[in-house]
Formats: C-alpha cells, sequence, structure tokens
C-alpha cells in the first residue's frame, strides 16, 4: 500500500498542469510592449517565481489532503469512530504507532491484569 497512490499523483499532475497553464496564461496576457520600444520586455524570472510559489503551495496541500482521505479510507475499523482516526492522523500530534497481536485465548486469558503491549516511540530531532 502506497499513500499517496499513483491515482493521487496523477490527479496532482493533471492539476499541476492545469494550474501551470492558467498562472501562464494570466502572465503573458498581462504583458504589455510599448510600439516605441518593442525590445523592452518585463523581467519574467520573478514573475514566475512566484507562479511556482503558489502552484507548489497550492498542490501540495491538495496532495497531502487527497493521501490523508486515502489513508483514512484504508484505517477505517467498522465501529470505531472516523473523527478519532482522523485526529491521530494529523502529523502536527503523531507520537508513533505499533502493532500487538493477539489471539482470542490470550484475550480471554488474561484476566484482570490485562495484556501487556510493548511499544517503542522514537522522537525524530529533525521534527516538531
Amino acid at each position: 500500500m502506497s499513500i499517496p497512490s499513483d491515482e493521487v499523483m496523477n490527479e496532482t499532475r493533471v492539476e499541476l498542469v492545469s494550474a501551470l497553464q492558467s498562472e501562464l496564461d494570466k502572465l503573458i496576457q498581462g504583458i504589455s510592449v510599448s510600439w516605441e520600444k518593442p525590445t523592452e520586455v518585463p523581467n519574467l524570472v520573478e514573475a514566475i517565481g512566484e507562479i511556482q510559489s503558489k502552484i507548489q503551495d497550492r498542490l501540495t496541500s491538495s496532495a497531502k489532503a487527497k493521501g490523508t482521505e486515502e489513508l483514512m479510507k484504508k484505517l477505517l475499523i467498522p465501529g470505531f469512530p472516523p473523527a478519532i482516526l482522523a485526529g491521530a492522523a494529523n502529523a502536527d500530534d503523531y507520537i508513533g504507532a505499533a502493532v500487538s497481536v493477539f489471539n482470542y485465548e490470550q484475550i480471554l486469558n488474561a484476566g484482570e491484569k490485562g495484556l501487556r503491549i510493548k511499544m517503542k516511540l522514537d522522537s525524530n530531532p529533525d521534527e516538531e
């Protein structure tokens, strides 16, 4: 299972092409060249940099949202409130995750003492 999927990435590429076409159309249509000095064309490098930043932010947000939505669909457990999973998928709140597997006999025999669940949570010093 890869998140985001190829489908999400292909949708993001389509968004990229559409956004580039739209922004470059606006830029090109907004250029005015005077008849007196037709060789004086405005510096487009700065404008293209602004377009790049704008599109990058928009596409990053879109891909993250679609990837999170995909992940939530894969994580849905019958009877488990989706709102709890949505909070758990928030990258700012992520602490760690682990999986423990128990069979029915172990669960039934655990009694009041319960089952020991081992979980090692490592913090990444490069992250907040």
